[in-house]
């Protein structure tokens, strides 16, 4: 039996529950953690203080990486009971089995974190963008976008595998080499006279 290292996509909001109920299970898992301190002046009737503030934010957002063997018998089994806890919407899929992720991206996301991104920067890309990945262990490799969470996280198929694997990737590695197409930004006018046709209908 050979484990590798797979994708678990959360609901939003239960990624954190998600890899608790893994732990439990037994499973390797990994859920990077981000941790910012910061001293925040507050205001009170009579004096001010420095309070210490901790925060912390998922750096995978709602994506959880899991050690399993997933293949034969056992591993249908596996991904039968994995697809059923509570909070799980699946994995990230090639096809209609989940895509491994190499030993080697798991390594380079352990030690390396760009930082968060900007609302700026989260803005400039999309579905459907061609990007060149800037640092780690694929390096160089164009991949399209498939989708942008808010936090800065690009789902992108790269073809790593002989098949276009999909991959969470933060912006903060990438750049972009090709915009896909926008759906058209409709003007206020034009909005205004759709309902005006609307109302006289």
């Amino acid at each position: 039996m050979v484990e590798r290292w797979y994708v678990v996509e959360a609901y939003e909001g239960k990624d954190e529950e998600v890899a608790l109920r893994l732990c439990a299970a037994g499973f390797k898992m990994l859920r990077p953690v981000d941790v910012k301190r910061s001293h925040v002046r507050e205001k009170l009737a009579r004096s001010g203080r420095h309070v210490r503030r901790v925060t912390k934010r998922p750096r995978f957002g709602r994506y959880v990486f899991l050690r399993a063997e997933l293949d034969g018998e056992q591993g249908a089994c596996t991904i039968r009971a994995v697809k059923d806890m509570r909070g799980v919407f699946g994995f990230l899929e090639s096809g209609e089995r989940p895509s491994p992720v190499p030993d080697a991206m798991i390594a380079f996301y352990r030690e390396f974190n760009p930082g968060a991104a900007s609302e700026a920067e989260i803005a400039r890309y999309g579905a459907g963008d061609r990007v060149r990945i800037l640092v780690g262990p694929f390096e160089g490799l164009i991949a399209v976008v498939e989708g942008v969470d808010k936090i800065g996280l690009l789902r992108v198929l790269l073809d790593i595998i002989g098949r276009p694997t999909p991959l969470p990737i933060e912006v903060g590695h990438v750049e972009l080499v090709e915009q896909g197409r926008r759906p058209p930004i409709k003007s206020a006018s034009s909005r205004c006279a759709n309902r005006e046709l609307a109302q006289t209908a």
